[in-house]
């Protein structure tokens, strides 16, 4: 069996190949400027995401922060502009 055939018939292979394509089309939407910030809701692999794609995402000028769902095991992630927030979690306009 190759890996194409494993994906697909593994449930949590499907659902990772998906998570990263989204987190990678919202990081590609920040930096392109057709958005500022992107939330993605209900990631499984939300955090593992964010520290693999974290360095890439930051070389671009891209933050991701994933913040926990309390008792699920899923998370949001906060694909935003770096510096784009200010103390009060406001957004801070940029220019591109």
């Amino acid at each position: 069996m190759d890996t194409t055939e494993t994906t697909a018939s593994d449930p949590a292979a499907q659902r990772l190949a998906s998570e990263v394509a989204d987190v990678e089309a919202s990081i590609a939407l920040v930096v392109s400027g057709v958005a500022t910030e992107v939330t993605l809701t209900g990631l499984r692999f939300g955090p593992q995401l964010a520290a693999d794609l974290k360095a890439r995402a930051a070389s671009e000028g891209v933050d991701l922060e994933a913040s926990f769902w309390p008792e699920e095991d899923c998370c949001d992630l906060r694909v935003s502009r770096m510096g784009g927030r200010d103390d009060r979690g406001e957004a801070v306009a940029t220019h591109v």
